[in-house]
């Protein structure tokens, strides 16, 4: 009896956990989809704000490892970019590089874009030579991805 209890009790955790779960993976597509709506309105100061909130959700929601953080790290970091704020944007965008690397492999188109990104960003702050082996490398991606 008390085994059927205890699996009765990981079974309603899994439901309540589920809800709680599909509740912040609501939230955090609200958020991208108030970020989207900012950065369209060229308000990048309260867009990078709430795609700070939406990176918390993601990592909460989803954990550490997921690609969705990877997305909301790169959003932020590109948010940072477009205000200028150059240094903000590396350890973004080299944390969603991990990401996508162990979870959809090196050469992913979406490593590829990250790596461009990030190239921009070097290339801004005077580090052409890192910004140049960026794009090659960027470039490289694509042309194995056709």
């Amino acid at each position: 009896m008390s085994k059927v209890r205890g699996i009765i009790a990981v079974a309603v955790f899994g439901l309540v956990f589920a809800g709680y779960a599909s509740s912040q993976q609501e939230r955090w597509n609200e958020l991208n989809t108030r970020v989207f709506a900012l950065y369209q309105e060229g308000n990048y100061r309260e867009a990078a704000g709430v795609a700070q909130q939406a990176l918390a959700v993601a990592e909460e929601t989803f954990g550490s490892e997921y690609l969705a953080v990877a997305q909301s790290m790169n959003n932020l970091a590109e948010l940072y970019r477009i205000q200028g704020m150059y240094a903000e944007p590396e350890p973004l965008y080299g944390r969603a590089l991990a990401i996508v690397e162990k979870t959809s492999g090196t050469d992913d188109a979406t490593v590829a874009t990250l790596l461009e990104n990030l190239a921009v960003c070097y290339g801004k702050v005077g580090r052409e030579d890192q910004s140049k082996r960026l794009h090659e490398l960027g470039k490289r991606i694509r042309a194995t991805n056709r």
